[in-house]
């Protein structure tokens, strides 16, 4: 057997983080959740699987298609992997959160598994942290949840961000009319707005309908030159709660964009969702929204909405930015024998910096060492 078939693999869509790629991440990761921290949120930590049953309720028929489940040996329950921890507080607020009178603020950071999406999406286990925000009426919780996203980007070192803005009341009513068998295909060509595809499949006013909204895109200050004809379309309260939130955002310094002919998330959310876009990187840095009817299906019915950041766009944007997030770290090598590089180390601990220890090496093994780990000093007890 030669060397590449014993070669232990990962599973596919899934990395290792070495550890100045990890040193990164927690400190993108502690940045955020200090930044949420300013917003009253506090942080929960959740468990990485649940039962099935308890997630298929909290997530669409398409992702409950997609779990990754596995049986526990002990008990014989089908277990999943979590693929969004929403459902995941969720349960956690039934169970634990009755006697609150609300708001309730939340936040976590972790990770979720979620089988590729896209040619673009090749990652399977993705690393976010987010914030819930329960019990709290809108527009204000939808103002702040996303003020808070924002916060903890601008925190990071972003700026010139592009917030747009969705109702899930426009389409969703549309489909919801629709015979079933052509709902989905109808999802499809409108998620990537193939526009042949969807008026192949509609007619009458429901196509009429679906191009009257999937032409509702642009800048906020738009919505204004489309609230009477969406009015007409029996949208009026959806052109204020938007309004309404854009107004909130209007001192947020990001670009205020507004797309009625936005699908993602139907079946889940409810009112205002969102999206944090930045110019070069090909997936939102954060998304979230009003899901009013989540926490009802695990038997404690409170308004509720939420975001999620994505660490690993966030981390591409602050590379394309130039930005490396936290300093780096110094790490000394104390290099000697016995009770003196043990006092040497030890000493040097208690001044509070990172240390290493090792055996004399030879020249070349020491360049070796040194330019692997990225010490930037190296000292020996006897001064050599």
């Amino acid at each position: 057997m030669g060397p590449t078939e014993l070669t232990p693999m990962l599973p596919e869509g899934l990395r290792d983080l070495l550890p100045e790629r990890a040193a990164r991440r927690r400190a993108v990761a502690r940045t955020v959740l200090a930044s949420f921290e300013r917003y009253g949120y506090a942080t929960v930590v959740l468990p990485a699987f649940e039962r099935e049953s308890v997630v298929a309720r909290g997530v669409g028929g398409a992702v409950r298609r997609e779990l990754l489940r596995f049986l526990d040996p002990d008990v014989g329950d089908v277990l999943v992997l979590r693929p969004d921890m929403t459902p995941q507080i969720a349960r956690l607020v039934s169970t634990r959160y009755g006697e609150h009178p609300g708001p309730i603020r939340l936040s976590y950071e972790g990770s979720v598994v979620r089988r590729p999406r896209g040619r673009a999406q090749r990652q399977r286990q993705l690393s976010q942290a987010g914030i819930e925000c329960i019990s709290f009426a809108p527009p204000h919780a939808d103002i702040e949840v996303i003020a808070a996203t924002l916060h903890a980007l601008h925190a990071l070192g972003l700026s010139n961000l592009v917030v747009e803005l969705s109702h899930a009341g426009a389409l969703s009513a549309v489909m919801d009319a629709l015979p079933v068998e052509v709902r989905e295909p109808v999802a499809d060509a409108l998620a990537v707005r193939d526009h042949a595809v969807w008026r192949s499949l509609l007619s009458g006013p429901a196509l009429a309908h679906v191009e009257r909204l999937v032409e509702c895109v642009g800048e906020a200050a738009e919505l204004r030159d489309w609230r009477p004809a969406l009015a007409e379309l029996g949208h009026a309260e959806i052109v204020e709660s938007l309004a309404a939130v854009e107004a909130g955002l209007r001192d947020s310094g990001s670009r205020i964009i507004v797309d009625l002919g936005e699908l993602r998330g139907r079946g889940y959310y409810t009112g205002v969702f969102f999206q944090v876009l930045a110019d070069g990187v090909g997936s939102p840095l954060a998304a979230g929204g009003r899901y009013d009817a989540l926490l009802g299906r695990y038997g404690a019915p409170r308004t509720a909405t939420g975001a999620a950041i994505d660490l690993e766009a966030v981390e591409i944007a602050l590379a394309q930015h130039g930005i490396d997030h936290g300093p780096k770290p110094t790490r000394v090598l104390v290099i000697g024998s016995g009770d003196a590089r043990a006092t040497m180390a030890a000493r040097l601990r208690a001044e509070g910096r990172s240390v290493a220890e090792c055996e004399p090496l030879d020249d070349d093994t020491l360049a070796r060492l040194v330019a692997w780990e990225g010490f930037t000093e190296v000292l020996r007890p006897d001064g050599g």
